[in-house]
This record gives C-alpha cells, structure tokens and sequence, in this order.
C-alpha cells in the first residue's frame, strides 16, 4: 500500500481548525452577550415597578453581583473544558463545586427564611410549574444556552456531563438575575420556588442534555 497516497486521500476532505480562544476570554465574551441580551428582554418584558429602589438597595444589588460571579465561574467552567480533559482537572472541579455551593447555600438561607418568616406567604400550587416567572427564567435561560453551546460546539469536550451541567448553571444563574429585575414579588417561598430552585433544575437537566448534545 501507498502510505503517501492513502494520507492525501483521507487529508482531501479535511478543512483547517482554528485553536478555540481561551477560557476566560470565551466566559467574558458571553457574559458581555448576556449582559445585552438580559438588558435586551428585561426592557421588552418590563421592568418591575419598584426598579428604582432596587437599584438603590444594597439587598438585591449584592444578589445580583452573586449571580454574575456563580454565572461566569460556570461559564468559565464549561468553556474551559472544550479542551479534551480526562480527567476533570482539580481546578475546574473545585470551581464548579464553588459554583453550586453558593446556589446551594443561597437556597438554604431563603429556604430557613421562608419558614420561620411571619409574613404571610402566598399558596403554591401544582399549576405554579407554569407561572410566568418560571417560563420567564426557562426562556430566557434556554436562549442564552443556545449561544454557549455554539461556542461549546467549537471544542471537542471529553467532560460533556460536566460541561453540560456547567453551561445551564451559567445561563439559569443569569436567568435568575434576570428575573429579580423583573418581579416584584419578595415573599421568600415565591422566591426560592420560582426563581432559585429552578437555577439547580436547569443546571441538572444541563447534564443530561451535555452528554447527548456535546457529542463530536
């Protein structure tokens, strides 16, 4: 056999790839695209009422500066392992702990909050699963996903449940950022049910979805 001639035949339908950027140059290059898009829909969707106290508290703006740190330290995890990597580097893995730590301790004190609160909470009900704020945050997450996958799609990750799970906690943690702007309601059941609990389902259905989609 022609071993040049066999080599050329199998480089003909071969096309030139390009090194994918960097990690943390990819995770700010889609927080920047989230930043105008969460802008983009909040203005379309319509601010809550109140936005100007919002703006003005120190309560929901600290929220807010969480959710951007949870949501790029899970970008930059996702990002970083289009990269074949096997197996997760300690690095990724303790970032991506970080990460789900500061959701779950978040839910945890909202969870403790909403149960000795004397405030009167609102009734939560089967139907909720399709309250608008939940479609709100699925809508506006999933389109964030679909950017960070096209960026996903340009690497060849080896981790794709990790990567997968990594992705939707970036996205849904914008999400939720997203929808503080955009609900008035400050009841912590409807807060923890609607808008926190959801960040950890989206990011779970995340890699389930990376293991079939992050195939290549």
């Amino acid at each position: 056999m022609d071993t040049n001639k066999l080599i050329n035949t199998l480089a003909d339908n071969l096309t030139a790839t390009q090194p994918v950027k960097p990690a943390l140059q990819a995770s700010l290059q889609w927080g920047g695209f989230a930043t105008i898009f969460l802008a983009g829909a909040c203005g379309y969707i319509g601010f809550r009422p109140d936005m100007m106290e919002v703006i003005s508290g120190s309560a929901i703006m600290a929220e807010a500066l969480l959710f951007i740190m949870i949501g790029l330290v899970a970008s930059y995890v996702a990002l970083d392992l289009r990269v074949p990597q096997s197996p997760l580097l300690f690095k990724n893995k303790g970032l991506l702990a970080v990460a789900s730590l500061g959701w779950i301790g978040f839910i945890a004190y909202y969870a403790v909050n909403a149960l000795y609160s004397t405030a009167p909470q609102e009734h939560l009900h089967v139907e909720d699963l399709l309250h608008e704020c939940i479609v709100e945050l699925v809508a506006i997450s999933s389109v964030l996903s679909v950017y960070m996958l096209y960026m996903l799609k340009k690497g060849a990750t080896t981790q794709r449940l990790a990567s997968g799970y990594a992705c939707l906690l970036a996205c849904a943690s914008f999400g939720a950022l997203a929808m503080r702007f955009l609900c008035p309601n400050e009841e912590y059941l409807h807060l923890l049910a609607l808008h926190f609990l959801p960040v950890l389902g989206l990011a779970s259905i995340g890699a389930t979805a990376g293991k079939l989609l992050l195939r290549w």
